[in-house]
């Protein structure tokens, strides 16, 4: 029997008591900013198709540059105290992992001929997306900063957290400087770690404007098209995760009790290719083969558990009780392997319909600074901002043009 317990968060208070700990100035600085998209073909930013030119001109492919989002669960809303053994074969045994998705295309994630888990997706990515949110962690010295904490071995202690400002001019007086908060979360993670995501709103609508840069609108309107109950989405909660070294998986869920009309997507930008499966999914409890009515579980009774490898260009995308876990791993050994860095780092997404019917079971997937944990009126507020069934001037911001 799987025991919840309701993962308790004190991240915007403490933000707002605390002093901040730290500027960071990048190591790679580019300066241009991203213009405009347009939704049905968007356009890769300058820097973005600089970026890829370059790569093009090295024989370089994007994937090697890019990986995935240390683990599974960036900010969990709700816990469960089972944990997962340590295989880590770096073999799938999720039928359709190795599919490769259109931008958009959304797909359950099956084992041995049947739906894992009711609400565990894979979904395809636009390709200038990785290229983006892997340029802005660059520029803004986020990478840099993750370096420092896994590569480098300077993390913070286990359940504490600390406010970065993070500038891609490497000046406090400037207005690029962004305010984020990092965490690393408790003892029971049983890993190296850290998400950050951005503590205030303009730290927050410029995450959203590199989404937009990178096509995200067409990912919002997948989502919005394929479910057929939801009315509108909102991209309310963001951040960049990573870890170096994960002993066994703390199981968790992300999100609950949404209605099934909110997602976190995990989008894997650096891979360690040649190591292990990354993730952890359990199957349903309740799950059962429409066909005779057998339980997809283990002989024991026991959840059965997959494991998948993340690819580039496709997300996870896990909703209401899908339960999954940072796959055991250890890349400490591999810092000066420059194609991975000696650690995994994706970007989280949280999107969702913001109702008064689930906006209290929202707020428990709140973890960070922004949008303010606890305060139900200002999430309400954020619903329907990006994606509406009704609406189509309805997008992410733009980036401004310099």
């Amino acid at each position: 029997m799987v025991v919840y317990f309701k993962y308790f968060v004190l991240g915007y208070l403490a933000y707002h008591s605390n002093t901040v700990d730290a500027f960071v100035t990048p190591g790679l600085l580019l300066h241009s900013r991203h213009s405009s998209t347009n939704f049905k073909q968007p356009a890769l930013s300058s820097v973005g198709q600089a970026y890829l030119d370059g790569l093009a001109a090295a024989a370089i492919s994007p994937p090697t540059i890019t990986a995935p989002e240390a683990g599974a669960s960036s900010k969990p809303t709700l816990a469960s105290s089972l944990t997962v053994d340590n295989r880590c074969d770096g073999i799938d045994d999720i039928d359709n992992a190795s599919t490769v998705l259109a931008p958009g295309e959304i797909q359950s994630m099956m084992w041995q001929g049947k739906r894992l888990a009711k609400n565990a997706y894979r979904i395809g990515l636009p390709v200038q997306l990785v290229a983006e949110l892997q340029l802005y962690a660059n520029r803004m010295g986020i990478t840099d900063y993750y370096h420092n904490l896994l590569v480098d071995n300077q993390p913070l202690m286990q359940g504490t957290q600390r406010k970065v400002i993070f500038n891609c001019d490497g000046d406090a007086q400037k207005q690029e400087n962004r305010n984020w908060l990092v965490q690393r979360p408790m003892q029971h993670w049983c890993s190296n770690m850290h998400w950050a995501s951005p503590a205030d709103k303009p730290a927050h609508d410029e995450y959203l404007s590199v989404l937009s840069a990178g096509g995200f609108d067409r990912v919002l309107e997948s989502i919005g098209s394929h479910f057929d109950h939801i009315e509108a989405l909102s991209a309310y909660h963001l951040s960049y995760i990573g870890v170096s070294h994960c002993e066994k998986g703390f199981i968790h869920a992300d999100v609950n009790d949404s209605g099934r009309m909110a997602f976190n997507l995990i989008i894997p930008l650096m891979l360690k290719t040649d190591a292990g499966s990354e993730l952890e999914v359990l199957a349903d409890e309740d799950i059962n083969d429409r066909d005779n009515g057998t339980k997809v579980s283990s002989v024991n009774g026991d959840f059965h558990k997959s494991f998948y490898k993340y690819r580039i260009n496709a997300a996870s995308m896990v909703g209401d009780g899908a339960l999954h876990a940072t796959a055991a791993c250890d890349y400490r050994g591999h810092a000066n392997n420059t194609a991975s860095g000696g650690m995994r780092l994706a970007a989280t997404v949280y999107v969702g319909d913001i109702t008064p019917a689930n906006v209290n079971q929202l707020l428990m997937s709140l973890t960070q600074a922004y949008p303010p944990p606890g305060d139900a009126q200002y999430l309400l507020e954020q619903a329907g901002q990006h994606w509406s069934r009704s609406d189509p001037c309805k997008r992410l911001p733009m980036q401004r043009r310099n």
